[in-house]
């Protein structure tokens, strides 16, 4: 995938470039796109991402930090002891700017508290090399020292609780923020941290929830499936998705396709609304009631004078703990009144309908 393609995808755009002059022996900035406030940007060069670097304050902007950089070079190049720096523009940008090439300038808006965090995940997705370098120089970096599996399902897991805007989205910082004040989440901090050199709590976390983004964005990830998103002030925000609820097999078992391992909330994904039905209707008496599998419950023997379904439908097998995607039949499914399904859900490893009844209604019939 073209590298301006992969920064379009993440949110960035292209502002326009430090052009050499008087052949190579100096250089300008020409930008069509101004921002105020944070940002990342990105310098290309040669097709290749060359150096990530963040930069604001509230009033600041982009185009006079870009402008700093070029005074600099201009600088650097005017010396010419661009040998003698450790600051790898001002080491390497010389030479690109002396051989008459263009840098490239793309660049994504941001805040305070996430700008250096997202500078820090994009460079331990592209890394940071200049022409000339013999290796890539990729600073200390969260994503090894976490587990994707571990992280995003608690990710995702906020996301679903915390109050969203009037929009129903959760933002970045809202996310952080949950992140650090869950007690796995916090955990998950401490562990990164010990391992690698982010100044504090909030950029790790921050860290977390932008690869989080950025596994999406490349289409990494499976949670893309469950959430919808927008661009909030150059990060994502989040709201889960409207149930969408695969087609019933035209066959006698009504198999539906449901279920994913990564994927924790078991309730909301609990049952294909088709399907549910389908057992429902396969479950009732002569009479139209449904009975409670577990305890027997019947709406009109504890509510005389109700009318309507109470009872639900219930995963035998939890689909969160499916291996992989399953296929969903009646008879992997149970009708439980609300009581039964909520006890049954405590019960750890999850029991049986049968084992269930007889534990705690064997002396009641049915």
């Amino acid at each position: 995938m073209d590298v301006r393609n992969e920064l379009r995808d993440l949110g960035f755009a292209h502002a326009g470039a430090i052009r050499p002059i008087n052949s190579g022996r100096a250089c300008k900035v020409d930008l069509s796109l101004e921002l105020q406030g944070f940002v990342v940007f990105a310098f290309i060069v040669e097709d290749q991402t060359a150096m990530f670097l963040s930069s604001g304050r509230e009033n600041s902007t982009f185009k006079k930090r870009v402008q700093g950089a070029a005074s600099a070079l201009n600088g650097v190049l005017a010396r010419g002891d661009a040998e003698s720096l450790t600051e790898p523009f001002q080491r390497w940008a010389p030479a690109v700017i002396a051989a008459n090439q263009p840098i490239e300038v793309w660049v994504r808006a941001s805040t305070a508290n996430s700008v250096d965090a997202e500078k820090m995940a994009l460079i331990g997705r592209f890394g940071q090399q200049w022409p000339g370098q013999t290796t890539t120089h990729r600073p200390s970096r969260v994503e090894p020292s976490f587990s994707h599996s571990e992280l995003f399902p608690l990710i995702a897991r906020l996301i679903v609780r915390l109050p969203g805007d009037a929009s129903g989205f959760v933002g970045h910082d809202a996310i952080v923020a949950a992140v650090l004040a869950d007690s796995e989440g916090a955990g998950i901090v401490a562990r990164a941290r010990a391992t690698t050199a982010w100044p504090d709590d909030h950029a790790a976390a921050s860290n977390m929830v932008a690869w989080f983004s950025q596994q999406i964005t490349v289409g990494r990830s499976a949670w893309s499936e469950f959430f919808d998103r927008e661009q909030q002030g150059g990060t994502w925000a989040y709201r889960p998705k409207t149930a969408v609820h695969p087609p019933i097999a035209p066959d006698i078992e009504l198999s539906a396709i449901e279920g994913n391992p990564r994927l924790f909330f078991h309730i909301r994904r609990e049952r294909d609304p088709t399907l549910a039905r389908a057992k429902r209707d396969a479950m009732r008496r002569p009479d139209g009631q449904l009975a409670c599998e577990a305890c027997g419950f019947v709406v009109p023997s504890v509510y005389p004078g109700l009318s309507g379904d109470v009872c639900e439908v219930h995963h035998r097998r939890p689909l969160a703990e499916a291996a992989e995607a399953i296929a969903t039949r009646l008879q992997d499914l149970a009708v439980l009144c609300p009581n039964c399904h909520r006890a049954i859900h405590r019960t750890d490893p999850l029991m049986s309908i049968e084992d269930f009844r007889a534990r705690f209604f064997s002396s009641r019939a049915g």
